[in-house]
């Protein structure tokens, strides 16, 4: 790293008063202050926030702004003395989502060499979100998923589980073909544009793009944000494609060859923009995730047909059990930091820490080898940083030492040399994605630093990228004084540049359902083009909220704009259509953010609504059959009362269910295999009796 090698930008703040310390070398977790939040709500609403006093604070300033609002206002909201480690909001409401931000006046007397030391005078930063049973976008909008359609074939069923995944939390999801580009081809890119601008169009709720596969890869800029003269050039720009601003997206103007890296190189017309840092009008509106594995020989398995596709595939299988909680992990965070906040003042891994000591217990962020720790031990979150190369970061290891360990981190920021320009052969930074079992998510966090806390109330992972992407000074890493700037220097390398990038997918969030899932979905037509959706509650007890979404031709609508205590819920749909209903529940939990709603896997059934009428019991389904988890038990019902007996072999009635039904009408149970107690039935055959009016029907169905 050649820290010298950009201008630092000036940022006039409060000046700082200075004290005697104790001489000693810099960290990076000096510059970050542990930042957490406690609520309540009874008998009045309030918010307080701690922090840890780590010794080198002369005053804090106390920031807060509606989540809503871009920027903290000019003016703190406080001021405290050194010695205070806690304050109290009591202007707040329930339901709201604030955000704070905490500016540390501090002073360290620092080693400078073997033997020179003297003050080191700077602002140290932490930020967080915090509410009061926060409710988190049921409808977070439109999801685009081009997928490479060399690919499509190859993964059509995981692909459609991870579709099925994303529509369960209310993504509307859009999926579309894109040509595979192995090298660059600027056509190829502008058409993976076009396909993005007509999604746009036709769905201006888009907030979301996943990228699977060898999407075509935009490159932008002049920029070594690595400060290495040999890697000057464009970097891979997937920003490209979460703007609508076609305009400034020019080819006219960089012409420059230095770069030893034959795909930095960019010259005017060559389908390589110009831009290099977004002005400060630009907007990057859509969060951009890639999953890609092409040019990953390392990881390939040469006994496969297709060793990329198997990487794939394995990165959805574990998308796919963490979004349905079924890996295990602690809530815990590593950071592997092997440089030094005394050489570079810019303490890259602030990033970890700042974020980690808002999400986690304080003693649960711990200093760690990086590679030896996360292959015995899954974490939550993780981060490294040193000197790098394209397949290498010192002190951490080696793009094929990835190879030969287990990698168990799954939410992971990297920072060094080289390997930010992830589009390189074997790239270090994909190669924890690419690992086994393998990173969800990762980013190269130190230039400019990343800034995760709105994930700490549920948020995703994309909204962290939009929030880095879009900081326009809003967000402070650090800031120092000196000699030469006495009014504060703000070390900005990289902010706003083309090359900030996820790798991985941006809908990810850190929390898990831990909710249990309604049971006994039962949905009945009650009117000519009116559907009734009943349900019980979670076999565990608690203090429940249902979310009902509806899909009619791939279309996700949220039903519930507010959560509805009650278990049974009406939809006027209008027309003839066929429906997939969701029920979710939703449990108040906390974090160290303050409280929301958890939310369930969901109940889910296909239903069709149509206008005919019958008085006969017919068209009974009873589906699957054999079943694992739930069947789906489906019938045009002969009167307005309907009841369904599951008896075992024997005869003995182990559960029953009376359904409001409409003659002539479609009803459904979504029966959660369970018997009177809402314990699991087991394995075996059993029979469903179904009377409705003076019809009955007897089905078998088998429990594997």
């Amino acid at each position: 790293m050649n820290k010298l090698f950009y201008t630092s930008f000036v940022l006039i703040l409060l000046a700082i008063s200075i004290n005697i310390s104790v001489a000693q070398k810099m960290n990076s977790k000096d510059i970050a202050i542990p930042l957490q939040v406690i609520v309540e709500d009874d008998p009045y609403p309030q918010i307080t926030l701690k922090w840890k006093d780590y010794g080198y604070a002369q005053s804090y300033q106390i920031l807060k702004k509606l989540r809503t609002q871009p920027a903290f206002p000019q003016n703190a909201e406080i001021v405290l003395d050194s010695g205070v480690t806690e304050w109290t909001d009591k202007n707040v409401e329930v339901g709201v989502q604030y955000e704070y931000g905490i500016l540390a006046n501090s002073k360290k007397y620092v080693f400078v060499d073997s033997t020179n030391y003297g003050d080191m005078i700077f602002i140290a930063t932490g930020y967080t979100d915090a509410g009061i049973k926060i409710v988190p976008s049921l409808s977070p909008g439109t999801c685009l998923l081009l997928v490479d359609s060399t690919m499509k074939p190859l993964l059509a069923e995981e692909i459609e589980i991870f579709k099925q995944d994303l529509s369960a939390e209310g993504w509307n999801v859009v999926e579309k073909l894109s040509a595979r580009a192995e090298m660059f081809d600027k056509n190829k890119v502008k058409a993976t544009k076009a396909l993005i601008n007509d999604t746009y169009i036709n769905y201006p709720d888009l907030s979301s793009i996943i990228l699977f596969g060898r999407i075509p890869v935009p490159y932008s800029g002049s920029l070594a944000p690595d400060g290495h003269g040999d890697h000057i050039g464009a970097w891979p720009a997937d920003v490209y494609y979460g703007t609508i601003d076609e305009f400034s997206w020019t080819d006219v103007s960089i012409n420059n060859t230095s770069a030893s890296r034959e795909a930095n190189k960019n010259i005017p017309g060559d389908g390589k923009f110009d831009v290099t840092t977004l002005g400060t009008m630009t907007k990057v509106n859509f969060a951009v995730g890639r999953i890609d594995m092409f040019n990953m020989p390392l990881f390939y398995d040469s006994t496969k047909a297709n060793p990329e596709a198997e990487l794939l595939r394995k990165y959805l299988n574990r998308n796919h059990l963490f979004r349905t909680n079924q890996i295990e992990y602690e809530n815990k965070a590593i950071v592997d930091d092997n440089f030094s906040a005394q050489s570079y003042p810019e303490a890259f891994a602030a990033s970890g820490w700042r974020a980690f000591t808002n999400f986690f217990d304080w003693d649960s962020v711990v200093v760690k080898d990086y590679l030896t720790t996360l292959s015995t031990n899954t974490y939550l979150w993780s981060y490294g940083c040193g000197g790098g190369s394209y397949t290498s970061c010192g002190g951490i290891g080696t793009s094929t030492n990835f190879t030969e360990k287990p990698n168990n981190g799954l939410f992971t920021a990297l920072f060094g040399s080289y390997f930010g320009d992830w589009d390189a052969q074997n790239n270090f930074l994909r190669s924890a994605v690419a690992s086994d079992p393998g990173a969800l998510t990762i980013c190269w966090s130190g230039r400019p630093h990343w800034f995760f806390h709105h994930m700490g109330l549920g948020e995703t992972i994309g909204s962290a990228l939009l929030t880095t992407q879009n900081n326009n000074n809003y967000y402070y890493p650090n800031v120092y004084y000196t000699s030469q700037y006495p009014n504060g220097i703000l070390y900005r390398i990289g902010t706003r540049q083309v090359h900030i990038s996820l790798i991985g997918d941006p809908t990810l969030k850190m929390f898990n359902n831990s909710v249990g899932a309604p049971q006994n979905l039962q949905i009945s037509q009650v009117g000519k083009l009116s559907v009734k959706l009943s349900w019980e509650a979670p076999a565990i007890p608690g203090n429940y909220l249902y979310a009902i979404y509806r899909t009619i031709n791939g279309q996700n609508e949220l039903l519930t704009k507010e959560p509805v205590k009650i278990l049974n819920f009406t939809d006027d749909v209008g027309k003839e259509a066929n429906c997939t209903y969701y029920v979710k529940a939703l449990q108040l939990g906390t974090s160290h953010s303050g409280s929301f709603y958890y939310s369930s896997n969901p109940i889910s059934a296909d239903f069709d609504v149509v206008g005919v009428n019958d008085d006969v019991l017919s068209e009974v389904i009873v589906s699957p059959n054999p079943a694992t988890d739930k069947v789906s038990i489906q019938f045009m019902a002969a009167s307005d009362k309907s009841f369904i007996e599951i008896t075992d072999l024997t005869g003995n009635i182990i559960n029953k269910f009376e359904l409001n039904t409409n003659a002539g009408l479609t009803a459904q149970l979504i029966w959660s295999l369970n018997n009177f107690d809402g314990q699991q039935i087991s394995s075996g055959v059993y029979f469903v009796k179904i009377t409705s009016g003076i019809s009955s029907e007897v089905m078998k169905v088998v429990k594997y």
